[in-house]
């Protein structure tokens, strides 16, 4: 269910990251280990999202944001993203991204924290090993993205199915 990654965003995107993850005993934050960090760019039109895009990622570096952005977004794309020191630091590289603090309750943001909090709620319910978070990923953005579809998604999935190389069990279960 993984995006073919063959439409980059263009238009108006947002992108953040999160925390998907238990919480530890003593540890704050972002050095919880037993946390998950997930970058989000969501596709905004006037009724709000319409598709998007997520990954795994191993911190929220330059680099990583950067590389997320570049495989997903078209360099034509109007970017919004909050003050995080990585985003700033990435200003002159990308001379279409926006940066807004985000204020205390999150509405100059709020169509993607909607989308990161249905997301975890979907996970919380369905899923739970963190080995696997970026299937989970994949499926999520494969069904959101296409929710518009609802009788031709199972084809299109049989289809991508079909079409793709096999894997043989074993490795799966590796």
């Amino acid at each position: 269910m993984a995006s073919s990654g063959n439409h980059p965003m263009l238009g108006k995107v947002e992108v953040d990251e999160f925390v998907v993850g238990q919480q530890e005993d003593g540890v704050v934050g972002r050095k919880n280990k037993s946390k998950r960090l997930v970058v989000i760019a969501v596709y905004k039109n006037i009724k709000g999202a319409s598709r998007i895009y997520a990954k795994q990622i191993d911190g929220s570096t330059k680099k990583n944001l950067k590389t997320f952005m570049d495989e997903n977004i078209s360099p034509k794309a109007e970017i919004k993203t909050d003050a995080w020191s990585s985003y700033r630091s990435l200003g002159k590289e990308m001379p279409n991204l926006t940066k807004e603090k985000s204020n205390r309750k999150g509405s100059n943001f709020s169509i993607m924290h909607r989308v990161i909090m249905g997301f975890k709620s979907w996970l919380r319910e369905t899923h739970g090993h963190a080995k696997y978070l970026q299937y989970y990923i994949d499926e999520y953005c494969y069904r959101y993205n296409r929710n518009k579809m609802k009788e031709g998604i199972f084809d299109n999935l049989l289809n991508r199915m079909i079409h793709h190389v096999p894997v043989p069990y074993k490795a799966i279960i590796a």
